[in-house]
């Protein structure tokens, strides 16, 4: 028998995300994020949702900030923009938040 996934609680999963548990809740309403439940309505989190989410979230984010910078969004673009050719962007899971509430901000104060 293989092992089992380890299964995050909200909070746990928020914070993993770097956002907070509300707006980990708005996602999951909106079906950004995968999730289980446990129990009768016991919302629980693997790690590989927790990594997929994480993965769309940064793509959309560099996605935004390309098309602030007039790119078209291409990792050669990317690469173009703020490392040497060759090179795969690491981005931490703050810098991913910081982004995205930088984006939202943005686009809400318009």
């Amino acid at each position: 028998m293989g092992d089992l996934p380890a299964l995050y609680t909200e909070k746990q999963a928020a914070t993993y995300l770097g956002i907070s548990p509300r707006t980990l809740a708005r996602a999951r309403a909106l079906g950004d994020i995968e999730f289980g439940i446990v129990g009768e309505n016991t919302i629980r989190y693997t790690a590989a949702q927790l990594v997929a989410y994480l993965n769309r979230s940064t793509s959309n984010c560099l996605q935004n900030v390309s098309l602030k910078l007039g790119t078209t969004g291409s990792s050669g673009d990317l690469m173009a923009f703020s490392m040497s050719a060759g090179t795969t962007p690491m981005l931490s899971k703050r810098s991913v938040s910081l982004l995205a509430r930088e984006t939202f901000q943005r686009g809400n104060s318009r």
